[in-house]
């Protein structure tokens, strides 16, 4: 099965919506992205979609004292942004919106290994 069978076409990028056990994300890549490695990474991440999610939370709660956002600890509604290099899945975050850092981002290689935070708005 093609993984974009799922998704919807909106001009410069693909959209879908993934059901997981957190409740639903936003699945994209961008159509300069996408090669037979890309759709590779889209597939795996849908298949593994929730233990991805996991992983994620437990990177942020790892290293979120490096960047003294300890006081972030109500990520939800995540989304996720794939490309051929990785993908990151970002979470919003009502408690770091009031100090400006509304989204916590965390990046993955494509060994599905988390490698970077990223915190902005």
């Amino acid at each position: 099965m093609n993984p974009l069978d799922l998704f919807s076409e909106q001009g410069d990028y693909f959209w879908c919506v993934v059901q997981s056990r957190v409740g639903e994300v936003d699945v994209s890549i961008d159509r300069t992205e996408l090669n037979n490695g890309a759709l590779d990474l889209l597939q795996r991440l849908i298949t593994n979609l929730d233990s991805t999610l996991d992983s994620s939370i437990h990177f942020f709660d790892t290293v979120k004292s490096r960047y003294a956002i300890e006081y972030i600890d109500d990520l939800k509604a995540p989304r996720a942004v794939v490309s051929r290099s990785g993908f990151c899945i970002f979470w919003s975050s009502s408690v770091g919106d009031r100090r400006g850092d509304a989204t916590a981002g965390v990046d993955f290689n494509t060994r599905f290994e988390p490698i970077d935070l990223s915190i902005g708005d």
